[in-house]
């Protein structure tokens, strides 16, 4: 199997009548599936496809959207699955960096679509999503497969970093298989599963973590159109549900939902994978009263990495419960010190990542991927240690990033838009820690005294130009901002303000 189509197509021809993918409207079996993704990739060519043309999708999760990003690995051509919560401007900017030739978008999002890609030179063409029973795609022939090499891109997963802009991670079909063959191992998956896709699918953890892992192993999946706390404990409940991946954020909900019901599911699902930002240990003991069976894997990866590079063994949870595991046997986990050289256990580091999942860097951009790279090993930004053992442990993240409900907001974003306000004169934004979120975005603002500033405008402004993910909780307007001794904004002191009054409050 060299790639995920080419995986359902191993089992539709094995178990055809197994189960892989449901929503609440429709379900595929495996012979289904392989046949649907076929003329579905007869559709995306009859809109000019091509086999390495890049396809961004514009949908929520369904059966549908699972077709069309399997057609795309079918003919050949990069998925580019897109944030639906963004605004048109910040669509617009991985549809055109990616060069897209084809948006394939939900009806719901047919107006926010053609916001994304009015008045551009290069606007690729749209095409709507429906149900094949709606499109007419089952009337299609199918398409034959394109034979594709292992260190083919597939797919390009945007995800916002340092910098004003997202950067577009390149993953190959290689890296899409070895994180499968390495998942499967670690969380003793088999075709007997069931897995509930709660996440949305333009996040790398609820498309691999589940959905491409159970088409590697020839299990089944739910998928939810959308995060709903109670509907994701009904499926935990009665659903038959064996493993699930969920961000802290969403587990704080579900936790909240069982404990106004009075539930504790002693049957509950064996498997709950964790990530997308750090799970406290509080939250972890919370875990185990309400599902005091199932084994909650804290795993520690990156979209550059493919995800699930150290898994926490069900052993240790109790042992080393802050800790994010044991490095996986594809990957290679280093701490590394200023000069890039590896430190002692226990001392603190940058960590560094290597191995066969390693993306092929962000597309178009070499430079930050030369940035990114030391000795074949990803700089991820994040500082942490191993111990004696070879547990690694996240302390902190050398990276500006805000991680809110799983999903990174670059801070170097966020204040682009704060000072294009005009009575705005700058702007610093750092994360907060939040009990739901996890941090939410706090925006130090200085104005301009020449322009009234009220908040409300100022908020309006921000929600127009990032969406609700982005826009700030909260702003606080300062006289000047903290400096370094060579002029840069010193966020270490904003962090302090807020700590303070934090402390002040209670």
């Amino acid at each position: 199997m060299r790639s995920w189509s080419e995986m359902v197509a191993y089992h539709a021809a094995r178990r055809p009548d197994a189960l892989f993918a449901r929503d609440e409207t429709e379900g595929a079996t495996y012979a289904e599936m392989s046949g649907r993704l076929a003329r579905r990739a007869t559709w995306l060519a009859e809109h000019g496809v091509e086999p390495g043309s890049r396809v961004a999708l514009l949908a929520r999760n369904s059966v549908a959207l699972v077709e069309a990003l399997l057609a795309c690995h079918h003919l050949g051509a990069v998925g580019v699955p897109l944030n639906h919560r963004l605004s048109a401007d910040e669509i617009a900017y991985p549809v055109g960096h990616s060069g897209s030739r084809l948006l394939v978008v939900e009806p719901e999002f047919r107006e926010l679509a053609r916001q994304a890609v009015a008045d551009r030179p290069d606007s690729p063409g749209v095409a709507v999503l429906r149900p094949a029973a709606e499109s007419g795609t089952d009337r299609l022939a199918p398409a034959a497969p394109v034979e594709v090499g292992p260190d083919d891109v597939c797919r390009i997963m945007y995800t916002s970093g340092t910098t004003s802009r997202p950067r577009g991670v390149a993953l190959t079909n290689r890296n899409i298989l070895v994180k499968c063959v390495a998942q499967a191992r670690e969380f003793g998956l088999s075709y007997r599963d069931h897995g509930l896709v709660a996440g949305p699918l333009f996040h790398i953890a609820a498309l691999d973590v589940t959905l491409t892992n159970a088409a590697y192993v020839g299990g089944s999946v739910r998928l939810l159109r959308g995060f709903d706390a109670d509907r994701v404990l009904e499926h935990l409940r009665d659903d038959g549900v064996t493993h699930v991946w969920l961000a802290p954020v969403m587990i704080r909900r579900v936790l909240e939902a069982a404990r106004r019901d009075g539930l504790v599911l002693d049957e509950g699902p064996r498997l709950m994978i964790g990530g997308g930002e750090p799970t406290p240990v509080e939250l972890m003991e919370r875990i185990a009263t309400v599902f005091p069976n199932t084994w909650y894997a804290n795993v520690y990866g990156l979209t550059e990495t493919s995800t699930g590079d150290t898994v926490l063994p069900r052993s240790q949870a109790s042992v080393r419960p802050a800790s994010v595991g044991l490095t996986v046997a594809e990957s290679t986990v280093r701490v590394l010190d200023p000069e890039g050289r590896p430190v002692a256990p226990g001392v603190r580091g940058q960590v560094a990542i290597g191995g066969p999942k390693l993306s092929q860097g962000y597309w178009q951009d070499p430079a930050a991927t030369a940035a990114s790279r030391h000795e074949g090993l990803f700089l991820t930004g994040d500082e942490g240690y191993l111990d004696d053992e070879g547990y690694l442990f996240i302390t902190g993240r050398f990276k500006d990033v805000i991680i809110s409900g799983g999903e990174n907001i670059a801070a170097a974003e966020v204040e682009r838009v704060l000072v294009t306000h005009p009575a705005v004169a700058e702007a610093a934004v750092v994360g907060r820690p939040d009990p739901r979120w996890g941090e939410v975005a706090v925006a130090f603002v200085v104005a301009r005294q020449e322009v009234p500033l009220e908040v409300a405008d100022l908020d309006g402004h921000c929600r127009e130009r990032l969406g609700p993910l982005k826009t700030p909780k909260e702003y606080r307007l300062l006289p000047e901002l903290p400096r370094t001794a060579i002029g840069k904004t010193h966020k270490a002191r904003l962090r302090e303000l807020l700590g303070r009054a934090e402390r002040a409050h209670r």
